[in-house]
């Protein structure tokens, strides 16, 4: 399944997402985009990919952060600040790929664009995304899919 993401700072409020379905037409997740604003602004910071099972309420875990105690930036966080330098110059590239193999998906996400600009706070919010996204189910892993 391949599916285009569009963002811009002028409808940030509304969220993209899609459901996935499972082999039998029944929607098991969601996949959306959501704003990070910087604290006390209404500049955005970034957009995280989140990843939820239908089921669950939206502020729910997103299934596409690593289990455990980690910290830092993640394959499904798109900072502003990162693409300062553009795309190809970001942590990630213009490129990713999040493999969640407890649940048998492999998530491509492509950059087709990028605009950042300042804020008031002299930091930097993002003005415009748009993702290629294709979601696949790994082969060989059990739960694929389910």
């Amino acid at each position: 399944m391949t599916e285009v993401a569009t963002f811009s700072a002028g409808s940030a409020r509304s969220e993209w997402s899609i459901p996935i379905k499972s082999t039998d037409g029944r929607t098991v997740y969601i996949l959306s985009l959501n704003p990070e604003f910087w604290a006390g602004a209404q500049e955005v910071e970034g957009l995280d990919l989140v990843l939820r099972r239908s089921s669950e309420k939206r502020n729910a875990t997103n299934l596409l952060a690593p289990t455990g105690n980690w910290h830092g930036l993640q394959s499904f966080n798109f900072p502003a600040v990162d693409f300062a330098n553009g795309v190809e110059k970001s942590v990630f590239g213009g490129k990713r790929t999040i493999f969640v193999r407890r649940l048998g998906l492999a998530i491509e996400v492509e950059i087709l664009k990028a605009k950042i600009g300042p804020t008031r706070l002299e930091q930097y919010e993002l003005e415009e995304l748009g993702l290629k996204i294709q979601i696949d189910n790994i082969p060989g892993v059990p739960n694929a899919g389910k």
